[in-house]
């Protein structure tokens, strides 16, 4: 059976470190938690802890906000997610 990757959504402010609070919300899809990690660093973002991760984080769902986009190993983010015009950018790899 072939490697699935692992899907990850929570809050932003969590992993930009210019981002404060809000209706931000980063997604990602990694191999496993520690490639999770492994992306954040390598992005040059946050690195989430295990508890940020357990408590704050929804683990195996992409959202109605990632619908149209493939999945494949990275890093997203949607900034203003609750209003009408959500903004979604690829920030790891850049495509």
């Amino acid at each position: 059976m072939p490697r699935q990757l692992k899907l990850f959504n929570g809050r932003a402010h969590g992993v930009f470190p210019s981002i404060r609070s809000g209706q931000n919300i980063v997604f990602i899809a990694a191999w496993s938690v520690e490639d999770l990690r492994s992306l954040c660093e390598e992005a040059g973002l946050n690195v989430p802890s295990t508890y940020e991760i357990k408590h704050y984080w929804n683990k195996g769902i992409w959202g109605m906000l990632m619908d149209c986009v493939a999945i494949e190993r990275g890093i997203w983010i949607v900034k203003d997610a609750f209003s009408k015009e959500p903004v979604r950018e690829k920030i790891f790899p850049k495509p």
